[in-house]
């Protein structure tokens, strides 16, 4: 498992991103597609750090997340796992290439991972995802941040 990847790189990689939006389209219920970005690098950085073990209730709480949020992505748009796969692996070899550690004690990773516990805990990832996706949409990668 690549254990050189960084929530900056999957900014960095919006212009890769699978599911692709004009500047002038916002949806202010939430972009769905920025959501994934961000959540499935996360959890996919937690996996390879294996630190997802230090609270599992969390943990499970974002993989259960990053899956509904898949679902919805291919309900509401064109994109295929594949693409989502080609995301991630894009991710991957960017991080690789800027020669990211995020498994470092001081890494983005372990810095967003430690403050969504603290600020959400597994209840409130939950009860955001939930109300990110109630309403059936196109998916949309703006606003992201």
């Amino acid at each position: 498992m690549v254990r050189h990847l960084s929530i900056c790189a999957a900014v960095l990689m919006l212009a890769l991103a699978p599911m692709r939006s004009q500047a002038a389209e916002e949806d202010p219920r939430g972009a769905v597609g920025c959501l994934w970005m961000l959540y499935a690098t996360l959890e996919r950085n937690v996996r390879a750090c294996d630190i997802g073990g230090d609270d599992p209730e969390f943990f499970e709480a974002l993989q259960s997340g990053v899956d509904r949020i898949e679902a919805f992505i291919f309900r509401n748009s064109d994109t295929t796992e594949a693409d989502l796969e080609r995301f991630l692996v894009r991710h991957d070899e960017l991080a690789i290439k800027l020669g990211i550690d995020i498994c470092a004690p001081q890494s983005e990773t372990l810095k967003m991972y430690k403050t969504l516990r603290e600020h959400f805990g597994a209840e409130g990832l939950t009860r955001n995802i939930n109300e990110v996706l109630e309403v059936e949409r196109p998916v949309l990668s703006n606003p992201c941040l």
